[in-house]
């Protein structure tokens, strides 16, 4: 029966260089879980695998894959797991997306405000006067030009003694 079963499966799937089979059918609109139709009811695929797989029914555990890939309906992907299990593995993926989505605001507000690049910090280098003046000329703090004068901020290191000290 499993046979038949994943040879139905497996004719409406796109294999993956992973080695997983890829559902092209019918998905749950909220979870985007594989599922077939059944009497006018849609029931999880990977459910149905997985108890075909081990011949019982799961009870209280659910269905999913293990390899990381969501379209994957191979059955030696699949395995049953506690309800709790997945809420820890959406919980990751959601703090890891928000943490990547915060970074990335953080340095695009950064590079906004920025009022140095290579060009200028190359400028500020060859200036000569008083530190006091070249700041006020390029719209930044004395200390700032003192700083890359100094090597301690920008590094230049096209400069052959600066790569000894560092």
């Amino acid at each position: 029966m499993i046979d038949a079963l994943l040879e139905r499966v497996y004719a409406r799937c796109i294999p993956d260089e992973h080695g997983c089979m890829n559902w092209r059918g019918a998905v749950q609109s909220k979870c985007r879980s594989p599922v077939v139709r059944n009497g006018g009811h849609a029931i999880s695929l990977r459910r149905i695998m997985v108890e075909a797989k081990i011949g019982r029914p799961l009870g209280p555990m659910v269905a999913t894959y293990l390899c990381g890939n969501p379209a994957c309906v191979m059955v030696e992907h699949l395995g049953a797991v506690k309800r709790s299990t997945i809420q820890k593995r959406n919980e990751a993926a959601m703090n890891a997306m928000q943490h990547a989505r915060k970074s990335h605001r953080i340095a695009v507000k950064a590079r906004a405000r920025a009022k140095l690049n290579p060009e200028i910090v190359r400028q500020i280098r060859e200036a000569d006067g008083y530190q006091r003046a070249i700041a006020k000329q390029f719209g930044v703090c004395q200390a700032t030009v003192g700083a890359i004068k100094r090597g301690l901020t920008w590094r230049d290191m096209s400069n052959p003694f600066l790569r000894l000290a560092a």
